[in-house]
């Protein structure tokens, strides 16, 4: 549990767990893959999971995630692969999932992107118990398109640019399934941890933002969550929210640190029949001194490959994350 009487910034001792090369650069990514066409096997798709940001850099980890509406009943798998001009270049490993008629379901799986850079389509594959060919969504769901599926994924990120393996309110522990409710219109405090792998001296600014936004390349949502119908308050907003000087001594390899922030006061909730949906999300940019880009600081995802960890992927996104759900107390 965080508490007050801590000293920010500082170094601090967070459990480093790099990424088994050897392992991750090959478990799903040698199956051999067999795609028919689904027939009645027929479920819908939507993006899942973009808060955690749009930016994909090659030899690192990423988290995908997908939606689902089942138009049928199985039991099997969902693996995510990586497409160019219909052809799959990379793959990975699948997992388990119930998929239920008539109903939405969703599922994220840690991916190991190994691929050159470029523009790639993300596709969910799926696989019915008993079966080894798998199989493609019938179509998109809610007005998804392709264009909401193709990432770009950049070059091997550079030792001075550091990601983020840590954020919660102060005070609290974080909770992946959980959403945050604050203050508006009054200050309260961020603790953010920061991931420096190339631990060399870094000097610059985070800026916080409170988003919603429905765009394809958006750090919180993609047009598809957006809903055409029985909404109050859907706007989008960006708004910054805090922002600190960072000046990380070199052999830092996690830096912990403190953000003032406070919410514009006044927004309205947005609903969907009268129930809150897509909330804002806060995440925090960097910007390198002497620089004028700001660049969403991506979550560590070294910590969702600990092979040692007792627990699943819900239990080690607990570990690391960069963006909080954010509501608010006047929304009660």
């Amino acid at each position: 549990m965080i508490t007050k009487d801590l000293k920010y910034p500082a170094p601090v001792y967070m459990e480093d767990v790099p990424i088994d090369v050897e392992y991750w650069g090959k478990y799903g990514k040698t199956d051999k893959i067999q795609i028919r066409e689904c027939g009645e096997d027929e479920v819908t798709i939507r993006p899942n999971f973009t808060w955690y940001g749009y930016d994909c850099y090659q030899n690192e980890g990423k988290l995908f995630g997908v939606a689902w509406t089942g138009w049928c009943s199985f039991e099997g798998k969902l693996r995510f692969v990586l497409m160019q001009n219909g052809r799959i270049i990379e793959q990975y490993q699948p997992i388990d999932i119930q998929v239920k008629s008539g109903q939405w379901d969703g599922e994220c799986i840690q991916c190991y992107v190994t691929v050159s850079p470029g523009m790639y389509e993300l596709v969910p594959l799926f696989q019915k118990k008993g079966e080894s060919t798998w199989f493609m969504a019938v179509d998109y769901e809610n007005g998804s398109t392709q264009e909401e599926w193709m990432y770009e994924v950049l070059p091997p990120a550079p030792d001075n640019l550091p990601a983020l393996r840590m954020m919660q309110v102060e005070g609290r522990e974080y909770n992946s399934f959980l959403v945050d409710e604050v203050p508006d219109g009054s200050p309260w405090n961020l603790i953010y941890t920061i991931s420096n792998k190339g631990e060399g001296a870094l000097r610059g600014e985070i800026q916080a933002r409170w988003e919603r936004e429905f765009k394809l390349r958006s750090n919180s949502y993609r047009p598809s969550t957006k809903y055409s119908k029985g909404t109050e308050n859907d706007i989008e907003w960006n708004d910054v929210v805090g922002q600190t000087q960072i000046e990380i001594p070199s052999g830092t390899r996690f830096w912990k640190g403190k953000i003032e922030i406070l919410l514009p006061k006044g927004r309205l909730q947005p609903r969907h029949n009268g129930t809150e949906y897509a909330g804002g999300i806060l995440h925090l940019y960097w910007r390198e001194e002497g620089s004028d880009r700001w660049i969403l600081l991506r979550q560590d995802a070294d910590f969702l490959f600990n092979r040692n960890f007792d627990g699943g992927i819900y239990s080690l996104l607990d570990n690391t994350t960069n963006y909080l759900a954010i509501s608010l107390y006047s929304w009660r």
